[in-house]
């Protein structure tokens, strides 16, 4: 399970359970693009993610472990 919490320029990914292995956070456009990528170690289970510099709208964020997708989840950026 994946929560965050949003700041201004970005937001903070934590995981709510300890995992193995190294994560890849991948951020995707609305279109399907992959616009932001982040390898983080699994003993480090909070990421802060600056958003910006992304364009506005849908994003779908995807964290992997070993190659298996164990969350993804949509937001929407509003750049004013």
């Amino acid at each position: 399970m994946l929560l965050s919490e949003a700041t201004i320029n970005g937001f903070n990914v934590t995981s709510a359970h300890k995992l193995e292995g190294d994560l890849i956070l991948s951020i995707y456009d609305g279109y399907g693009k992959l616009v932001f990528e982040k390898e983080v170690p699994g003993s480090n289970n909070n990421v802060e993610l600056d958003i910006s510099e992304m364009s506005s709208g849908l994003h779908i964020a995807v964290l992997t472990v070993e190659g298996k997708v164990i969350s993804a989840g949509k937001f929407i950026i509003n750049q004013k």
